[in-house]
Protein backbone atom coordinates (compact mmCIF):
# COMPACT_ATOMS: atom_id res chain seq x y z
CA UNK A 1 0.00 0.00 0.00
CA UNK A 2 2.68 2.51 0.99
CA UNK A 3 4.69 1.65 -2.30
CA UNK A 4 1.84 1.95 -4.27
CA UNK A 5 1.10 4.94 -2.94
CA UNK A 6 5.07 6.66 -3.68
CA UNK A 7 4.74 5.47 -7.32
CA UNK A 8 1.59 6.90 -7.86
CA UNK A 9 3.00 10.25 -6.39
CA UNK A 10 6.14 9.92 -8.31
CA UNK A 11 4.10 9.14 -11.57
CA UNK A 12 1.21 12.11 -10.85
CA UNK A 13 4.60 14.34 -10.06
CA UNK A 14 6.27 13.79 -13.21
CA UNK A 15 3.21 14.87 -15.36
CA UNK A 16 3.16 18.52 -13.64
CA UNK A 17 6.72 19.41 -14.42
CA UNK A 18 6.00 22.03 -17.71
CA UNK A 19 8.47 23.34 -20.22
CA UNK A 20 7.48 26.97 -20.34
CA UNK A 21 7.32 29.37 -17.21
CA UNK A 22 9.18 31.90 -15.13
CA UNK A 23 12.67 31.15 -13.81
CA UNK A 24 13.40 29.70 -10.63
CA UNK A 25 13.34 31.70 -7.53
CA UNK A 26 16.69 30.89 -5.57
CA UNK A 27 17.39 32.18 -1.93
CA UNK A 28 20.11 31.70 0.81
CA UNK A 29 18.03 28.73 1.94
CA UNK A 30 15.80 26.23 0.91
CA UNK A 31 14.23 23.71 3.89
CA UNK A 32 11.21 20.83 2.87
CA UNK A 33 10.36 17.04 3.15
CA UNK A 34 10.77 14.66 0.88
CA UNK A 35 9.39 10.99 -0.52
CA UNK A 36 11.54 7.97 -1.59
CA UNK A 37 11.10 4.61 -2.66
CA UNK A 38 13.66 2.02 -4.00
CA UNK A 39 15.40 -1.63 -3.85
CA UNK A 40 18.59 -3.02 -1.97
CA UNK A 41 20.54 -5.64 -2.92
CA UNK A 42 22.58 -7.61 -0.39
CA UNK A 43 25.83 -9.37 -1.00
CA UNK A 44 26.56 -11.16 2.42
CA UNK A 45 30.00 -12.76 3.28
CA UNK A 46 31.35 -15.59 5.28
CA UNK A 47 34.82 -14.59 6.78
CA UNK A 48 37.51 -17.64 6.36
CA UNK A 49 34.89 -19.72 4.41
CA UNK A 50 36.10 -21.36 1.47
CA UNK A 51 32.87 -20.92 -0.18
CA UNK A 52 29.06 -20.20 0.87
CA UNK A 53 28.38 -22.42 3.55
CA UNK A 54 25.29 -25.03 2.76
CA UNK A 55 21.92 -24.04 3.50
CA UNK A 56 23.19 -19.91 3.63
CA UNK A 57 21.91 -17.58 0.73
CA UNK A 58 24.30 -14.43 -0.05
CA UNK A 59 22.99 -12.86 -2.49
CA UNK A 60 19.38 -10.99 -1.44
CA UNK A 61 17.59 -8.24 -2.04
CA UNK A 62 14.28 -6.35 -0.60
CA UNK A 63 10.67 -6.73 -1.34
CA UNK A 64 10.22 -2.82 -0.85
CA UNK A 65 11.94 -0.15 0.83
CA UNK A 66 10.30 3.65 1.32
CA UNK A 67 11.72 6.25 3.51
CA UNK A 68 10.54 10.20 4.36
CA UNK A 69 13.10 12.65 4.36
CA UNK A 70 13.83 16.52 6.37
CA UNK A 71 16.29 18.33 4.68
CA UNK A 72 18.14 21.48 4.00
CA UNK A 73 19.40 22.70 0.93
CA UNK A 74 22.38 26.21 1.30
CA UNK A 75 23.18 27.99 -1.81
CA UNK A 76 26.90 28.93 -2.24
CA UNK A 77 26.58 30.12 -5.51
CA UNK A 78 23.81 30.50 -8.32
CA UNK A 79 25.13 26.35 -9.19
CA UNK A 80 26.53 24.52 -6.56
CA UNK A 81 24.33 24.17 -3.14
CA UNK A 82 25.30 22.31 0.09
CA UNK A 83 22.40 19.68 1.45
CA UNK A 84 21.62 18.64 4.81
CA UNK A 85 19.61 15.76 5.47
CA UNK A 86 17.66 13.12 8.02
CA UNK A 87 16.12 10.22 6.69
CA UNK A 88 14.01 7.44 8.39
CA UNK A 89 13.74 4.32 6.35
CA UNK A 90 11.72 1.27 6.31
CA UNK A 91 12.58 -2.26 4.15
CA UNK A 92 10.95 -5.07 4.08
CA UNK A 93 13.58 -8.17 3.17
CA UNK A 94 13.50 -11.62 2.85
CA UNK A 95 12.41 -13.48 5.96
CA UNK A 96 15.19 -14.88 8.44
CA UNK A 97 17.91 -12.03 6.78
CA UNK A 98 19.93 -11.46 9.86
CA UNK A 99 18.99 -14.36 12.28
CA UNK A 100 19.74 -16.88 9.96
CA UNK A 101 18.07 -19.30 12.50
CA UNK A 102 17.52 -22.93 12.30
CA UNK A 103 13.60 -23.54 12.62
CA UNK A 104 11.41 -26.48 12.56
CA UNK A 105 8.45 -27.13 10.34
CA UNK A 106 5.78 -26.21 12.67
CA UNK A 107 7.33 -22.36 12.88
CA UNK A 108 6.23 -20.23 9.76
CA UNK A 109 8.47 -16.72 9.01
CA UNK A 110 6.02 -14.49 8.08
CA UNK A 111 7.49 -11.19 7.78
CA UNK A 112 10.85 -9.16 8.30
CA UNK A 113 11.17 -5.14 8.61
CA UNK A 114 14.22 -2.87 9.07
CA UNK A 115 13.80 0.12 10.47
CA UNK A 116 16.72 2.87 9.13
CA UNK A 117 17.50 6.41 10.71
CA UNK A 118 20.38 8.26 8.50
CA UNK A 119 22.15 11.61 8.47
CA UNK A 120 23.47 12.42 4.93
CA UNK A 121 25.46 16.10 3.56
CA UNK A 122 26.68 16.51 0.14
CA UNK A 123 27.10 18.74 -2.66
CA UNK A 124 24.06 19.49 -5.60
CA UNK A 125 25.22 21.65 -8.53
CA UNK A 126 22.54 22.98 -11.18
CA UNK A 127 22.98 22.49 -14.68
CA UNK A 128 20.70 25.47 -16.07
CA UNK A 129 19.84 27.48 -12.55
CA UNK A 130 17.78 30.52 -14.69
CA UNK A 131 16.00 27.78 -16.61
CA UNK A 132 12.04 27.49 -15.02
CA UNK A 133 13.08 23.54 -15.16
CA UNK A 134 16.60 23.06 -13.67
CA UNK A 135 18.23 19.85 -14.06
CA UNK A 136 20.68 19.12 -11.44
CA UNK A 137 22.84 15.86 -10.01
CA UNK A 138 23.70 15.79 -6.41
CA UNK A 139 25.91 13.71 -4.29
CA UNK A 140 26.02 12.33 -0.49
CA UNK A 141 27.35 10.81 1.92
CA UNK A 142 25.36 9.24 4.35
CA UNK A 143 25.39 7.60 8.02
CA UNK A 144 22.94 4.86 7.95
CA UNK A 145 21.86 3.62 11.87
CA UNK A 146 19.78 0.63 12.03
CA UNK A 147 17.66 1.28 14.73
CA UNK A 148 15.37 -1.90 14.69
CA UNK A 149 15.07 -5.32 13.28
CA UNK A 150 11.30 -7.06 13.39
CA UNK A 151 10.25 -10.21 12.98
CA UNK A 152 6.42 -11.65 12.80
CA UNK A 153 6.94 -15.30 13.78
CA UNK A 154 3.56 -17.53 14.08
CA UNK A 155 1.19 -14.13 14.42
CA UNK A 156 3.51 -12.79 17.07
CA UNK A 157 6.12 -9.68 16.83
CA UNK A 158 9.96 -9.68 17.76
CA UNK A 159 11.87 -6.11 18.31
CA UNK A 160 15.23 -6.97 17.75
CA UNK A 161 16.94 -3.37 19.38
CA UNK A 162 20.63 -5.04 19.00
CA UNK A 163 20.77 -5.42 15.01
CA UNK A 164 20.89 -9.39 15.89
CA UNK A 165 24.31 -9.07 16.72
CA UNK A 166 25.62 -6.97 13.85
CA UNK A 167 27.08 -3.21 13.86
CA UNK A 168 24.57 -1.01 13.52
CA UNK A 169 26.36 1.51 11.66
CA UNK A 170 26.60 1.77 7.91
CA UNK A 171 28.30 4.62 6.09
CA UNK A 172 27.50 4.68 2.48
CA UNK A 173 27.45 7.04 -0.53
CA UNK A 174 24.77 8.12 -3.02
CA UNK A 175 24.42 9.68 -6.43
CA UNK A 176 21.36 11.36 -7.86
CA UNK A 177 20.39 12.96 -11.27
CA UNK A 178 17.12 14.98 -10.99
CA UNK A 179 15.10 17.95 -11.89
CA UNK A 180 13.34 20.68 -10.06
CA UNK A 181 10.79 23.56 -11.06
CA UNK A 182 9.60 26.10 -8.38
CA UNK A 183 8.81 24.14 -5.40
CA UNK A 184 8.81 20.64 -6.61
CA UNK A 185 12.00 18.12 -7.58
CA UNK A 186 11.94 14.42 -8.75
CA UNK A 187 15.02 12.63 -8.75
CA UNK A 188 16.74 8.98 -9.16
CA UNK A 189 19.95 7.67 -8.15
CA UNK A 190 21.71 5.07 -7.18
CA UNK A 191 23.61 4.37 -3.48
CA UNK A 192 26.35 1.41 -2.18
CA UNK A 193 27.76 1.05 1.31
CA UNK A 194 31.24 2.50 1.72
CA UNK A 195 32.81 -0.85 2.97
CA UNK A 196 31.22 -4.10 4.73
CA UNK A 197 30.38 -2.17 7.88
CA UNK A 198 27.05 -4.33 8.76
CA UNK A 199 29.49 -7.18 10.42
CA UNK A 200 28.59 -9.55 13.06
CA UNK A 201 31.68 -11.32 14.88
CA UNK A 202 31.17 -15.16 16.38
CA UNK A 203 29.34 -15.21 19.62
CA UNK A 204 25.89 -15.59 20.93
CA UNK A 205 22.82 -13.30 20.20
CA UNK A 206 19.35 -13.31 20.93
CA UNK A 207 20.45 -17.28 22.74
CA UNK A 208 21.29 -17.97 19.20
CA UNK A 209 25.33 -19.08 18.37
CA UNK A 210 27.42 -18.26 15.69
CA UNK A 211 30.16 -19.67 15.02
CA UNK A 212 31.20 -17.62 12.00
CA UNK A 213 32.24 -14.19 11.70
CA UNK A 214 29.78 -12.98 8.42
CA UNK A 215 29.40 -9.23 7.01
CA UNK A 216 26.48 -7.41 4.64
CA UNK A 217 27.22 -5.08 1.63
CA UNK A 218 24.23 -3.31 0.94
CA UNK A 219 23.72 -0.99 -2.65
CA UNK A 220 20.62 -0.21 -4.72
CA UNK A 221 18.68 2.88 -5.71
CA UNK A 222 15.99 4.87 -5.21
CA UNK A 223 13.43 7.64 -6.34
CA UNK A 224 12.44 10.40 -4.55
CA UNK A 225 9.91 13.47 -4.78
CA UNK A 226 10.72 16.70 -3.10
CA UNK A 227 9.02 19.74 -1.74
CA UNK A 228 10.22 22.86 -0.87
CA UNK A 229 8.09 24.20 2.54
CA UNK A 230 10.72 27.15 3.16
CA UNK A 231 12.48 29.97 1.16
CA UNK A 232 14.54 31.44 3.47
CA UNK A 233 17.80 34.62 2.45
Amino acid sequence: MKLTLLLSTLSISSLLLPVVGKAQVVKNWNLGVSGSTGRSFYNRKYYDQPEVPPGRIAQLKSNYLWGGTIWAEKYLNRHVAAIGELRYTEVDVPNNMLCECSYTGAVILQDEKHYWGSVGVGLRYYLNPKSPVSFFFDTKADADWLILAKEKINDKTYHHWNAMGYSHLAPSLSFAFGSKWKRLALSFGVYSNVTRTMVRNPGVHNRVHYAMKTGIMSKGFFGKVAITAFRLR
